[in-house]
């Protein structure tokens, strides 16, 4: 019974002192030139993607750059992002736009000459597929009302080896 306490005690005591250390890290000063905020970050000037992060936190960012009723609204990855591997969150916000009447478009690399696997649109229609029965749950809740009003383009890029890799979402607000 001692020694039980006695390490739930020293427990208690090493996430304290984890957490304070964490406190006191120093975050990143913010960009000079007129307060702009770092890219990514939930205050992200218009020109700015917001930068996916599979937290609550991108949600409301999210949500709250929608609201602002800006024209487009991007979204970029820190980590390679296949179009058969569309995170369950954004998966949300896919069938969020669909529910509310938008259109989703995978738009394909510009820059790459043709489709070198025609399994890529099967699978972007797959995860769409799963975003529209994942986004019947979610699309109810308020922070997802915000995409409404808005289509969304899933725009790939090829990476040197000619893997088709998602570069970013685009929420882009429909006309009327």
């Amino acid at each position: 019974m001692k020694s039980s306490l006695l390490v739930r005690r020293s427990c208690l005591v090493s996430c304290l002192g984890l957490g304070l250390a964490l406190a006191g890290c120093q975050s990143t000063p913010p960009a000079s030139g007129g307060g702009a905020s770092a890219p990514g970050s939930p205050t992200a000037s218009p020109a700015e993607p917001l930068r996916f992060i599979d937290l609550q936190s991108f949600d409301e960012a999210l949500s709250r750059a929608l609201s602002e009723g800006r024209p487009t609204v991007a979204v970029a990855f820190y980590d390679r992002v296949t179009p058969n591997a569309l995170p369950a969150r954004l998966q949300s916000w896919m069938a969020a736009v669909e529910t509310h009447g938008g259109k989703i478009q995978v738009v394909p690399d510009p820059d790459a000459l043709a489709t070198r696997n025609p399994v890529l649109i099967i699978g972007a229609l797959t995860t769409l597929w799963s975003a529209f029965k994942v986004g019947s749950e979610m699309a109810y809740r308020a922070l997802f009302r915000k995409v409404q009003g808005y289509d969304a383009q899933i725009r790939l890029r090829n990476n040197a080896a000619g893997e088709s890799l998602i570069d970013r979402i685009v929420f882009v607000r429909r006309p009327g």
